[in-house]
């Protein structure tokens, strides 16, 4: 749900806790290729984590090209190490 600068996501009501800090965590700490999270762990509302971000500029559909995909690829493979 987008409202003005936030955006707030729910997650799956089975989401592994421990998962989904470690996503916001790692956000966090690449705000050069991630959006950090506005908060720094999950809250539970209505017996679901909710996560809450900032609004981000999506792809360009005429344009996918200007995409920072080569740093995405990078974060990627060092993930995978």
């Amino acid at each position: 749900v987008r409202h003005a600068g936030t955006v707030a996501k729910a997650h799956a009501a089975d989401a592994d806790p421990a998962e989904l800090a470690l996503r916001v965590t790692a956000a966090a700490r690449l705000p050069g290729v991630l959006l950090p999270p506005l908060a720094p762990a999950p809250v539970v509302l209505h017996g679901r984590p909710v996560t809450y971000w900032p609004y981000g500029a999506p792809v360009d559909p005429d344009d996918p090209d200007a995409a920072p995909w080569e740093a995405a690829a990078t974060l990627l493979a060092r993930l995978h190490r």
